[in-house]
């Protein structure tokens, strides 16, 4: 038998609604205008804002932004910790035909810069304690010559200590897209092509090399909510159900669960700006919740810190952990931990997925009866998925049992890689199966991940691109060569580690420690892309005749 899987099992699928010209926004509203008295509500101020009061920020949003003079084709950057104006934003662009683009709020300025050169931003959407990343960034851009086109900085927190202008381009209060329209409200002029035009253009690294925008239509989010919140034995969430919403909405796995499946079924989400134990733990006991999706640094941390003891955890019904594999034994010993503490019918499973597939193409479901294919595999792939398992070299279908690269097809499948045709190319191939890079194989009726073909590091579920490291080691004017990879890491997942080639001599007044080079790249990448696995010093970096690095064998020799 091969390794070729159709989800062909889900009794009266539902079929992706034709869209017509209505955008995803249009789709949303209709669904949450069906639940007013369920609610968003911040993690930290436990402030509430009920879906009536959200749809209608959301439809504000549409028409103040186009009355600002933003239409379809123009991308509008969204740089900010998880809080409900995010979701408003994200909504309300979708509405207005604007594309969205959504950024880690850990950048720096270089990279907040790089993200709005390719994204081809003219505006953006950022908190006030993120200024400083933007300035730096507009900064840059100024003394580079480079002309980014923004027209407004929208700030979600103003306060009177803001400035008015940054690098000459105006600050406006974020108040004022959200606030009722004075005059007729604007709707767009724009006729919507929901299959080909894009709504979110989040940032991921593909298979390899730098981050890339991924380009996802209206209808690829439309298809893959629709793949998810239509299934019970899927997603049995409903008004009665409390999500907490603690991964970050910038991401695709955050953005995609909180900000839309949950919404759209009435379920009430608490939104948390970041992680922080105490008041993690504190959202569940407080709200008493019953849905908690994460990722393996978060199950590591209910399994192992004893302060989880001291909270209420028993009304929680479901966890799904995804965006890295979460190994068996610590997905049987949370199971057993959430039955210890009195939520006797929790279920632990895994789900999986990627930026290029909006994001998600396989879940655990919750009528599963084989109690180790729920914990160890990814599940099955969703409704009107395809998945295969193919030869490395020969690209074809493997047998049962054997590994290969999972490539899938499906409507959630991006449109492209955003104005880089060759990497979407390399992605996709003629007959629409997109190569995902991870190499898995079929044992016992389970997709199991094995490994992963692309070079990217995961670090805590984030992704870190090794290239980004290596092209900032490489400005140190004492590093010859590098190379970097993922070290299995304990409570990370994976750390990114670098092995460097010193020039001869030095190329410095002195040779660099490992901590000097760990904190030359620190100062210029976000927290998670820091070396926490260590810099070891080497004489070469392997490569194959063409130049490409063999990382394999490094990984092999230091992890």
């Amino acid at each position: 038998m091969s390794s070729y899987v159709k989800c062909d099992d889900i009794k009266d699928i539902v079929p992706v609604p034709e869209p017509g010209k209505k955008s995803f926004g249009d789709f949303y509203l209709e669904a949450i205008d069906k639940f007013p008295s369920s609610f968003l509500v911040d993690g930290t101020s436990h402030e509430k804002l009920h879906f009536s009061d959200l749809a209608a920020r959301i439809r504000y949003f549409s028409s103040n932004v186009l009355e600002y003079g933003y239409n379809k084709g123009d991308v509008i950057c969204l740089m900010s910790k998880n809080c409900s104006n995010f979701v408003i934003a994200l909504v309300g662009c979708s509405l207005s035909h604007v594309t969205v683009s959504p950024a880690n709020p850990a950048y720096t300025g270089t990279e907040l810069l790089y993200q709005l050169e390719v994204s081809d931003s003219k505006a953006i959407i950022i908190q006030n304690s993120l200024l400083p990343s933007l300035e730096a960034a507009l900064s840059t851009a100024k003394s580079e010559g480079k002309n980014l086109q923004l027209g407004e900085i929208f700030v979600l927190d103003i306060s009177s200590e803001t400035p008015t202008s940054i690098v000459g381009v105006g600050v406006v209060p974020f108040s004022k897209l959200t606030e009722k329209p004075p005059g007729k409200w604007r709707e767009p002029e724009s006729v919507l092509d929901p299959k080909n035009d894009m709504w979110l253009l989040p940032f991921s690294s593909g298979t390899t090399g730098l981050p890339k925008g991924v380009s996802l239509t209206h209808y690829n989010m439309i298809a893959n909510v629709w793949q998810l919140i239509q299934y019970k034995s899927l997603f049995d969430l409903s008004e009665r159900s409390t999500m907490i919403g603690v991964l970050p909405l910038y991401h695709i796995y955050g953005l995609y669960i909180y900000s839309l499946c949950c919404p759209m079924k009435g379920a009430n989400v608490v939104l948390l700006p970041e992680f922080q134990p105490v008041s993690f733990l504190s959202a569940i006991h407080k709200y008493r919740a019953t849905h908690v999706y994460i990722v393996p640094p978060l199950a590591l941390f209910l399994t192992k810190d004893p302060r989880v003891k001291q909270y209420d955890l028993t009304n929680i019904q479901d966890v799904l952990c995804a965006a890295a594999p979460l190994a068996l034994a610590t997905a049987s010993e949370l199971r057993d931990s959430l039955r210890d503490w009195g939520a006797k019918d929790a279920i632990v499973r895994q789900g999986w997925g990627m930026t290029e597939l909006s994001p998600l193409g396989s879940v655990g479901r919750l009528d599963e009866t084989d109690s180790e294919k729920l914990l160890a595999s990814i599940g099955d792939p969703v409704a009107l998925t395809e998945f295969k398992i193919v030869d490395l070299n020969t690209n074809e279908v493997v047998d049962l049992g054997r590994e290969g690269e999972i490539c899938v097809r499906g409507p959630q499948v991006m449109k492209e890689y955003f104005k880089n045709e060759e990497a979407t190319r390399i992605t996709i191939d003629s007959d629409g199966w997109l190569h995902t890079g991870d190499i898995a194989k079929i044992h016992n009726s389970q997709i199991l991940i094995t490994d992963r073909l692309k070079e990217l590091i995961k670090t805590k579920g984030f992704q870190v691109a090794p290239a980004e490291l290596e092209g900032i080691l490489l400005t140190h004017p004492a590093v010859q060569d590098c190379c970097v990879f993922g070290r299995p890491h304990d409570s990370l997942g994976e750390a990114p580690s670098a092995c460097v080639v010193l020039k001869p001599g030095g190329g410095a007044s002195r040779l660099p420690s490992e901590q000097e080079l760990k904190a030359f790249v620190g100062q210029k990448v976000a927290p998670y892309k820091q070396l926490a696995g260590g810099v070891t010093f080497v004489d070469q970096v392997p490569k194959t005749a063409s130049g490409k690095i063999l990382r394999r064998v490094l990984r092999a020799r230091f992890t």
